[in-house]
């Protein structure tokens, strides 16, 4: 009896041990993203889109850095201190990627 609760709990004990089946699931992310290209005096240039301020430009400058956004129809607009200096409206499709290129 002694023995054959010794073996139990050697069991149980490598029961416990087992591995068990993992799966893993991962969702591609098919954001369009989107950067800017200006000239070498960014300055304080405010990003907008869609009527949404995206804070400082300097912030989404090719080829370091990109904005995702969702599929579809999007006005981009670039403001300075005098007013709107930038205004482009853009279609972005699934697994895209786009740099807009300015003058400013």
């Amino acid at each position: 009896m002694k023995n054959f609760c010794i073996i139990l709990a050697l069991l149980l004990g490598l029961s416990g041990c087992v591995q068990k089946p993992t799966a893993l699931t991962g969702i591609a992310d098919t954001s369009p993203t989107i950067n800017f290209q200006v000239s070498d005096t960014v300055g304080d240039l405010e990003l907008i889109i869609d009527g949404i301020s995206y804070g400082a430009l300097k912030q989404y400058l090719a080829p370091e850095q990109a904005l995702k956004l969702i599929p579809g129809k999007h006005v981009i607009q670039i403001n300075h201190a005098q007013g709107t200096a930038f205004t482009q409206e853009v279609y972005l499709s699934e697994s895209t990627h786009r740099t807009i290129e300015t003058n400013l």
